[in-house]
């Protein structure tokens, strides 16, 4: 059964790595292969359409595995649809995570097998370089013609930049 899933380290924004461990089932007897997966149920806040992203790594009986869902989470963050007028609040992404065992033993696939979840709604900021592909978005949207592009003009004003 997978148990332990844990976050590992995280950023509250979705260009950063946000990262989960999650401990494979014990098994007993030799399998011909097992794989632990972490679905990524997520939507971006206030819209009931949400997305399950699956991803999935090899797995060795009792190991620590190590999920990176910022890409799952970069998917549905790029359904978020631009407008003139920015909006009262940065958009965020709300998720929840499930992860289970998948083995195969004498012939049988086992699958689905001692899920573990997080159901409590986590959130993160569209952010880091998602703001640079909404800058890119806001400079294609005006009449002006871009000459050149830096991160500097940028990056002085985020507070945390010193």
């Amino acid at each position: 059964m997978a148990s332990g899933l844990n976050i590992e380290g995280a950023s509250p924004l979705i260009g950063s790595p946000i990262t989960y461990k999650v401990r494979a089932a014990t098994i007993s007897g030799s399998v011909a292969f097992h794989r632990v997966k972490l679905t990524v149920h997520a939507a971006l806040d206030g819209d009931t359409a949400y997305t399950d992203l699956t991803l999935s790594s090899p797995a060795e009986s009792g190991e620590w595995l190590h999920f990176d869902i910022s890409s799952a989470l970069r998917a549905v963050a790029d359904r978020y649809e631009y407008t003139y007028t920015p909006p009262a609040s940065y958009p965020r992404v709300r998720y929840t995570l499930s992860a289970c065992d998948e083995y195969m033993q004498n012939g049988e696939v086992h699958d689905n097998v001692g899920s573990t979840s997080i159901d409590t709604p986590q959130y993160c900021l569209m952010g880091h370089t998602l703001i640079l592909k909404d800058c890119w978005r806001l400079l294609a949207l005006s009449q002006h013609s871009i000459l050149r592009a830096s991160l500097t003009p940028l990056l002085k004003w985020w507070p945390s930049a010193k």
